[in-house]
């Protein structure tokens, strides 16, 4: 921010704050992580989150509804700063007072930077809460509550707080976004205050007083992070990760086993590994879906289905993935091999894949690399770099995942996904672009007469989401064979699959033929994930475990 006005008017703020509220404007100051926020072409604001970006700026007529949402004399509660619009127009409305809550510091400074506020402050009139502040919002007072409408989906998780109150038993949660959310959702039912636990952005300090102010009985956080489980023992909080994601880096010992933490991961091959690094409390849990969200769809009636597909796949062609681990990897050659040129690493790098692209249905990429580079895996390793094998299996899962899909061309398989898909587009497919996450995803899963799953080249021991997601919605699925879908579900039952591209032609014409016969296996698919395999349930095992020596008979069903 380097705009004196900005910076004179965030000075005048912060001093009015801290005659009011030292400890307030103290934590304004800290540091925190900016990058989700950047400037458009056009002057405006840009929140990055999740895979579109959002413009902060609000429109005419988004402030025209905060004017009139509560009469003056009220308390107005605005959940979502912004950039403060909603609060300039609270302020010339006349309201009596404004309590305005944001959880994002960065955007807290922005607005005070682009808006003097200090006399309401010093009047009382406003009154500012950040992060975990939110919990000493006067109840009361959230009846007349604004949400910010471009944060509000941001905030989801947060919003019950100011909604509904605080409960006594409480939860953390590390931010994230779509699988978050559902974690969230499964915890509140549970009984649970849910608030976001923002690890990646946040000072340190903020973070330990958002732990103290909020006291869970319980964090979670979606995938490993380094460093985690060593804080939540310095609170004493317990801890459960649920691996859902590859990982491109090793797993890092602890230097004391970590007995707070219970690491839950898709994989089983990751069990072990966990156990070695000093988390002793890891064991497997698949993968499942938030039946709640995932089920089917219908359009209303006359509504032309935008959505109806003979075949469909859903999902990334990781080509840009591809690329950057490209990058990645030939960095990693040299820093092991100081010797070793750019040419050189290209080289290594192509002999390898071209090897593994020979046989796309068996993962060899460990062995070939070590036969052609002796010891690289382990200096990388030792050098605290990326997993090498992972970053070539990426490379290698998006040729294998744009071959597969490319054998469906004569079908005009629907594509949804990212732009990388115009690489195949003179095989026949037809790329539809982004699929909305929620009711457009279940309808392309419920409107296709088949769905196609292809799974990562390096994780033929998981059942990915897309396939619980496209069962429960009532899609037939046509998923890649591994055992550890054969541990879910009964194949030819409940599930089909393919086990070589000239399998998944054959039986794609075959259903195609056969839809009744794909109905009814689609149907006992979604009655198998809706009885074993529902996120709440997932989650309602993972508290039992972890909380199993905190009062454990206060835990609340999920049952139906």
């Amino acid at each position: 921010m380097s705009d004196p006005r900005a910076q004179a008017t965030l000075r005048n703020n912060l001093r009015a704050i801290a005659q009011v509220n030292p400890e307030l404007a103290r934590r304004v100051g800290l540091s925190s992580v900016d990058d989700h926020i950047s400037t458009g072409s056009e002057g405006q604001t840009i929140y990055h989150y999740g895979r579109v970006p959002r413009v902060l700026d609000l429109q005419p007529e988004d402030l025209v509804f905060s004017q009139h949402f509560s009469p003056p004399e009220a308390e107005l509660v605005i959940a979502g700063i912004g950039l403060g619009e909603v609060v300039n127009t609270a302020i010339d409305s006349a309201h009596s007072k404004i309590r305005a809550w944001e959880r994002d510091p960065t955007l807290l400074r922005l607005a005070l930077s682009r808006n003097d506020w200090s006399q309401a402050i010093l009047d009382s009139r406003l009154v500012l809460y950040l992060g975990i502040d939110c919990i000493e919002i006067p109840q009361v007072a959230t009846q007349g509550l604004w949400c910010h409408p471009v944060l509000e989906g941001v905030y989801a998780i947060d919003m019950p707080l100011l909604r509904q109150g605080v409960r006594s038993r409480r939860a953390l949660i590390c931010a994230g976004e779509l699988f978050v959310k559902d974690i969230a959702e499964a915890l509140e039912e549970q009984g649970f205050s849910v608030y976001t636990w923002d690890i990646q952005r946040l000072d340190d300090a903020e973070l330990e007083r958002t732990v103290k102010l909020f006291q869970p009985r319980i964090a979670f956080a979606i995938n490993f992070t380094d460093g985690l489980s060593e804080a939540c023992a310095s609170f004493g909080l317990p801890l459960a990760i649920w691996e859902i994601d590859p990982n491109t880096g090793y797993v890092q010992s602890s230097t004391s086993p970590q007995n707070n933490t219970h690491v839950f991961t898709y994989r089983h091959r990751r069990v072990e590994l966990f156990k070695e690094a000093g988390f002793p409390n890891t064991s497997m849990l698949p993968l499942a879906a938030n039946t709640d969200r995932r089920k089917p769809q219908t359009l209303p009636y006359g509504q032309e289905n935008p959505y109806a597909a003979s075949i469909s796949f859903v999902g990334a062609s990781m080509v840009e993935t591809a690329l950057r681990f490209q990058d990645r990897f030939r960095k990693q050659v040299q820093q092991c091999y100081p010797s070793a040129t750019p040419d050189d690493a290209h080289a290594l790098q192509e002999e390898v894949l071209a090897l593994q692209r020979a046989d796309f249905q068996n993962w060899k990429i460990p062995e070939l690399l070590e036969e052609r580079a002796p010891g690289f895996q382990k200096a990388c390793k030792d050098r605290g770099l990326e997993n090498p094998n992972i970053l070539l299996g990426e490379m290698s899962a998006s040729e294998k995942r744009l071959t597969c899909i490319a054998q469906l061309g004569c079908h005009k398989i629907q594509v949804w996904g990212d732009s990388g898909w115009k690489h195949i587009l003179n095989h026949g497919i037809v790329h539809r672009g982004y699929a909305g996450h929620f009711k457009e995803l279940n309808h392309i899963y419920c409107d296709s007469q088949i769905n196609i799953d292809v799974g990562r080249l390096y994780q033929s021991d998981i059942v990915p989401m897309r396939i619980f997601d496209i069962l429960a919605c009532g899609g037939f699925v046509l998923a890649e064979y591994n055992e550890a879908i054969e541990e879910l579900f009964v194949l030819d039952e409940e599930i089909v699959c393919w086990k070589s591209f000239a399998d998944l032609r054959h039986k794609a014409d075959y259903f195609l033929r056969h839809p009744e016969e794909a109905r009814s296996i689609a149907l006992a698919g979604r009655a198998r994930v809706c009885r074993d395999h529902r996120i709440k349930d997932r989650v309602h095992g993972m508290l039992r475990t972890v909380l199993a020596e905190q009062d454990q008979p206060h835990l609340v069903s999920l049952a139906g």
